[in-house]
């Protein structure tokens, strides 16, 4: 039991920065800020690809050593894949919004590509910063 809330405790931690994003996301969404400043959704997808980035990278760290691969590189793209991953759920929740809420999350496939291209992009630099 103890073991299985230090893990919970360390979840929260590392997806904290990325929930307050999309918080923000939608805070931003209801004040109208992307119909004044639509190209604010370019920053928001890089942040966002970053930060979960930074989320995964965390919950790995308390995973077993046993499981996890040593190489660097290897743990990089297991990172960065695990993120394209998330980029392509965010990307279908917003498809799937637009089509039963009608709602215009996506602009067309040219938007969405570019959204979760930002994004695994972003993924990679952190990683690369990271590893300096």
């Amino acid at each position: 039991m103890q073991r299985a809330a230090k893990s919970l405790r360390i979840g929260i931690h590392a997806w904290f920065p990325a929930i307050v994003l999309v918080l923000v996301g939608y805070v931003f969404e209801w004040l109208g800020f992307y119909k004044f400043w639509p190209s604010l959704d370019v920053p928001m997808h890089a942040l966002g690809g970053a930060l979960v980035a930074y989320a995964i990278h965390q919950i790995i760290q308390t995973a077993p050593k046993s499981v996890l691969p040593t190489n660097n590189i290897v743990k990089g793209l297991f990172v960065v894949s695990l993120t394209a991953l998330v980029t392509i759920a965010w990307e279908t929740y917003e498809l799937l919004q637009d089509i039963f809420f009608g709602t215009v999350s996506q602009l067309g496939v040219v938007d969405a590509l570019a959204d979760m291209w930002i994004g695994i992009i972003a993924a990679a630099v952190y990683w690369i910063m990271r590893s300096r």
